[in-house]
């Protein structure tokens, strides 16, 4: 069987809705959908063929507006992912296997953006998926919980971004 280009659509239709719930669904299209914003308002990687989405230059646009404590959902989603940051699985010794080091960042802002990019790589290659759902299912409804306020605010501080986000 062929896979159509667009993976998401084709995962989003095929799998047992056990997998994909709404929660799943909206970070997924919410995540989707910032990318584009992103590249749309030339936030995007300048020294690489790949289009590629620069979040890293979005955490430096809306950093000094970025405050965490403005409302006490963001609060609690910021802290999170600071307390329980997701891994990333890598392979060591032929076997996969999660590693807790965290990314390079510019700001506080950066690294929470760049945890979310991990929530996201490890939902949609896989990471997350055993025998059933998620494999900590508790633990990854919450970081894909906080990951949609966190996306959310940050459409709210770059209204370019929302523009483009709404289109």
């Amino acid at each position: 069987m062929l896979i159509p280009n667009n993976h998401l659509i084709y995962i989003l239709e095929n799998m047992s809705q056990q997998y994909v719930t709404p929660l799943v669904s909206n970070f997924f299209f919410t995540f989707a959908r910032m990318e584009y914003a992103l590249k749309a308002t030339g936030r995007f990687k300048r020294n690489c063929h790949n289009a590629e989405a620069d979040w890293t230059k979005l955490a430096k646009d809306i950093c000094n507006s970025f405050n965490k404590n403005a409302k006490a959902e963001l609060k609690e989603a910021v802290e999170y992912y600071l307390s329980s940051p997701p891994m990333k699985q890598v392979i060591n010794n032929n076997q996969l296997e999660w590693d807790n080091t965290l990314p390079d960042y510019t700001s506080e802002l950066d690294l929470i953006l760049s945890l979310i990019n991990r929530v996201r790589n490890n939902l949609f290659h896989g990471g997350k998926f055993r025998d059933r759902y998620l494999a900590e299912d508790e633990r990854s409804e919450q970081l894909i919980r906080h990951g949609l306020t966190i996306m959310n605010h940050c459409l709210i501080l770059a209204s370019d971004l929302n523009e483009a986000f709404k289109k």
